[in-house]
């Protein structure tokens, strides 16, 4: 039994690099008394017979291949050489946990100018995982929440028993538990020690690691560097770090998020000063460059839900030269187009912000036309894509359902948005809660009619084992209101499509009306989803969802939709390809969706 101590090798064996191998082929030569000019025509190849599990590593490891047109080649070099090779292939299976492989490397002189060494790997058996001992030490054993937290970081182990011993997961499994000890107050959280002792008779690997959490981690004063043509005080006042606060990385994630939506800067780094000496009153160091005020961006794409669309969108981050954002977009789809813009005040104190916005917008999907104009003020707070708010708005809507008579609509509205998120990642969470919340209404004296709506949108995360995610959606809303005429239809409700109900076309569930699907009043959604992953990037998914949009109780009719998709994380959330069962519609639909719709 043999024992690796520290954060990284696992192994431990000769592995001559390029100048010990060149500096043997030097004194070889030197001592047959020749110059370095072998004959130009000494050619070999490297044939390798290696099991598909351990072909990548050997490869990657063997630098003999590299040599070939060294103008100093020779037979004995290449058999000095040959026998470098046989080390390294055998420490390359080792990193894989094939401790007891058995390498050969055999080189066979030339018949017809050109040599060949063959190296063979016969693995054995792999080493496995028996035990895992994961220590704590630090000030996170005087906390209230340590057992918690040791839990947490132990549920999440990604090296569990019955696991084969890589060196490259061991290293990762390491680093996974630093990051995560590391989120959360713990900013300077490290590996106090760690050994994998192996027993290569037994083929199993014991490991030990010992987390030591530093202190306490607390915001200090901001510093901030790169700022010119903005004034320090757009970022202060967004500052949600306060001197005194326990640190959190996922909160210093969304200030830095926040501060790239401004759209004033290019790139934008937050970091804290991690020395444990000065952990009580950590310095929070903002360094921003700042990037172009004005843009222009054009795209194309399709979605299964509104079919091929066409983007144009113009903004200017410092607008009248008073860092106002103004940005609007020009959206074409096959079943929606909208022109929207808004501008942005410069953060007022204690992180809020003003927005004046405005939208033109035609819409015609399953025999309802809409075409609609708005205008409102809001003010906003919060570190979220969609933060909480207080607004007031104007709307003006001309709508037409099937052959009926076309219908106006207007409505002053006003409603409170409250958005909530704790949850452990910003894009791709697996633990937590995030939703939304609306409350709103428009008086009857100026409205066309009078009503008060409340939406709620909730979703729940939970992970299931190392590679496993269930994730529940709810959402509800209803309009509280003695008819849904004379209501603009975007306070009213629809519901199917790629992130609603799936199994479904867009918006194809509703009031049937006249040969066509009419808002309706009240809305009901569920759905649970199960992701398995299959390594960092992709999984597999398996989802169903239930669901309808009614106005009535007597009209409420549940309708499920059932499938499985592919996973793909990405920085702006998971990308997503379902294949969908309409059990209303006995029918198949496709859909692709990325991110989480608020």
């Amino acid at each position: 039994m043999h024992g690796v101590r520290g954060a990284a090798p696992t192994v431990r064996c000769a592995r001559p690099g390029r100048r010990a191998a060149r500096a043997l082929g030097c004194l070889l030569l030197l001592a047959a008394g020749t110059a370095p000019c072998a004959p130009e025509t000494f050619t070999y190849r490297v044939e390798f017979d290696v099991p598909a599990e351990l072909a990548s590593a050997v490869k990657r490891g063997v630098e003999l291949p590299r040599w070939t047109g060294y103008p100093g080649m020779d037979g004995e070099l290449l058999r000095q050489l040959a026998e470098e090779a046989r080390l390294q292939a055998k420490a390359a299976a080792d990193t894989e946990g094939y401790f007891s492989a058995r390498v050969t490397a055999t080189v066979e002189e030339a018949q017809t100018g050109k040599w060949v060494v063959r190296i063979g790997v016969e693995p054995g058996e792999r080493t496995r995982i028996a035990l895992v001992d994961l220590r704590f030490s630090g000030a996170l054993l005087d906390d209230a929440r340590a057992a918690e937290r040791m839990r947490e970081i132990r549920a999440e182990w990604t090296l569990p028993p019955g696991a084969p011993f890589r060196q490259e997961d061991w290293a990762r499994a390491k680093a996974a538990a630093v990051q995560r000890l590391a989120a959360h107050k713990y900013a300077s959280a490290h590996i106090a020690t760690s050994e994998a002792r192996i027993d290569p008779e037994r083929r199993q690997a014991a490991l030990t690691v010992e987390l030591a959490s530093g202190p306490v981690f607390r915001y200090g004063k901001l510093e901030v560097r790169g700022a010119s043509r903005y004034p320090e005080k757009v970022i202060e006042r967004l500052n949600p770090l306060a001197p005194g606060k326990e640190y959190s990385a996922q909160e210093v994630a969304l200030f830095r998020r926040q501060l790239l939506d401004l759209g004033h800067f290019a790139t934008v780094e937050v970091a804290i000063d991690r020395d444990p000496a000065r952990a009580a009153a950590a310095a929070v160091r903002v360094a921003v460059i700042e990037g172009r005020a004005k843009r222009i961006d054009a795209s194309v794409g399709f979605t299964t839900d509104t079919g091929a669309r066409f983007r144009l969108n113009y903004s200017d981050a410092d607008f009248q030269d008073r860092a106002w954002r103004l940005r609007s977009e020009l959206s074409l789809e096959q079943r929606i187009q909208t022109l929207r813009a808004s501008v942005d005040s410069q953060p007022l104190a204690g992180g809020s912000w003003n927005t004046l916005l405005g939208r033109l917008e035609r819409k015609d999907v399953e025999g309802q036309f809409t075409q609609a104009a708005a205008i409102g003020f809001a003010r906003n707070w919060g570190l979220e894509r969609l933060p909480s708010a207080l607004s007031v708005s104007l709307h003006n809507e001309r709508q037409r359902i099937g052959v009926l008579p076309e219908d106006i609509a207007w409505a002053t509205f006003f409603n409170y948005r409250h958005t909530f998120r704790h949850a452990d990642d910003i894009a791709s969470p697996r633990r937590g809660v995030q939703g939304t919340i609306n409350l709103g209404g428009a008086p009857a004296g100026v409205s066309s009619r009078g009503f008060l709506r409340a939406t709620a949108k909730l979703y729940g995360f939970v992970p299931v084992g190392r590679n496993g995610d269930l994730a529940v959606r709810i959402e509800g809303g209803h309009v509280r209101a003695s008819s849904r005429a004379g209501i603009p239809t975007e306070f009213l409700f629809r519901t199917g499509g790629d992130q609603t109900l799936r199994g479904y076309a867009f918006e194809s569930i509703g009031v049937p009306v006249d040969g066509a699907i009419a808002s309706a009043r009240s809305l009901a959604l569920a759905g649970i989803e199960y992701t398995h992953w299959f390594g960092e990037l992709l999984g597999g998914a398996v989802f169903y969802d239930i669901g309808d949009a009614f106005d009535t109780r007597d009209a409420f009719d549940l309708k499920a939709g059932y499938g499985a998709g592919l996973r793909i994380r990405s920085p702006i959330g998971p990308f997503r390809v379902d294949v969908a069962y309409g059990e209303a519609t006995n029918e198949f639909r496709l859909h692709f969706s990325v991110g989480f719709s608020f």
